[in-house]
């Protein structure tokens, strides 16, 4: 899906509101079905995401501050739910 302007800010919003808490771990099963894409300055860069066990992956060339970029457990949660609202579908990987 491509953002409207509208959502591109409530991406960013989400984003920029993360506050720094005790970092929660999930377990690691790193399944992504979601990606996000950023085209600036004629290049393709983006974050994978696993909702499964809350991890990402990213860009090397990608300036994330892994110090405070999806740290809590709740900022999973608004992630999780504006991918949701924007329509995009994925189902958990099942345990074994």
């Amino acid at each position: 899906m491509i953002l409207t302007p509208e959502s591109r800010q409530e991406l960013l919003d989400i984003i920029k509101g993360q506050k720094i808490v005790k970092t929660w771990d999930g377990a690691f099963c790193f399944e992504p079905h979601n990606t996000l894409f950023i085209y600036k300055d004629n290049q393709w860069k983006n974050i994978e995401l696993c909702f499964g066990c809350k991890q990402y992956n990213h860009s090397k060339e990608l300036p994330v501050n892994r110090e405070e970029f999806l740290r809590s457990y709740q900022d999973w949660i608004n992630l999780e739910n504006f991918f949701r609202k924007q329509g995009a579908q994925w189902e958990a990987p099942k345990k074994k």
